[in-house]
Order: structure tokens, then sequence, then C-alpha cells
């Protein structure tokens, strides 16, 4: 795919080719069973998160580093991507690591 440089661009290469196909899935704690959001769904509300950054006065640039810290989850996935719709880039920060840690990721990563 040519047109594929980043994470994002494949995003929008599967979200052109399958728009209301399941995306996203994660599992229900109440029976383990999948839920699953799609590629449209996907991206409104990874919009949603960038434009609401936005908002909250975080700039559309590729200066902006937006410190996340969060488990692994649906919404870490749709906060990263609505990060890329913006050019915004992201910096995990998982509280594992300790303070130590974390303040040093903080620092290094010229967190906004």
């Amino acid at each position: 795919f040519s047109e594929v440089n980043s994470v994002y661009d494949a995003f929008l290469h599967g979200l052109k080719i399958s728009k209301d196909s399941p995306c996203l899935g994660w599992r229900l704690p109440s029976n383990g069973e999948y839920a699953w959001i799609t590629y449209n769904e996907v991206h409104g509300r990874a919009y949603s998160v960038g434009c609401g950054l936005v908002c909250l006065g975080c700039q559309p640039s590729q200066a902006t580093h937006l410190g996340i810290l969060a488990p692994n989850s649906v919404e870490w996935f749709l906060t990263d991507l609505g990060c890329q719709m913006f050019s915004m880039i992201t910096v995990p920060i998982y509280d594992s690591h300790g303070y130590a840690a974390c303040t040093h990721i903080i620092k290094q990563g010229m967190i906004t």
C-alpha cells in the first residue's frame, strides 16, 4: 500500500475499505463476550477526542506532546488516534514504571 506511511495512514486505509465493519474490540467483563465498534465509530470517537483536546488548548501540531497515563484500553487507543488526527505526538506513560521513571518521561518527553 503505497499510501500507507504511518499507523494513522493504515487506519485511514482500513476506514476507506471497511467503513461499517468491526475495527476495535474488547472483552466484556460481565460475560466474556466481545463487543466491537466499526471503523466509522472509531473515527468519530477519536475525532471527538482530538477536537476536545484542541478546545482545551492543545495545539494541533507536532510540537504538542501529550502524555497518556492509563492502562491499555479502548479509551487509550481512541486518545492516541485522536491526537494523530491533529498531528499531536503522544507519549505513553505507564504507572508500573514508578514515580521516578514517570517524572523522567514527563520531563524528557516535553509533555505539554
